[in-house]
């Protein structure tokens, strides 16, 4: 994680969470379970944005 504004952090549950020069996924381990820090690397490397249209 490079930077986070006030309103990352407090979705996340408060800026307590947030160590910059971490990897999210060390930091939310609940993102990985949930397959969403690959979703994060596949934009992040193609450069296609993900539109989700259903939520699970």
């Amino acid at each position: 994680m490079e930077a986070a504004n006030d309103a990352f952090c407090a979705a996340i549950g408060g800026a307590q969470r947030i160590r910059t020069g971490e990897p999210l996924g060390l930091l939310m381990p609940e993102l990985v379970e949930q397959g969403f820090i690959t979703l994060l690397d596949r934009v992040y490397r193609t450069g296609q944005r993900y539109v989700g249209r259903e939520a699970r």
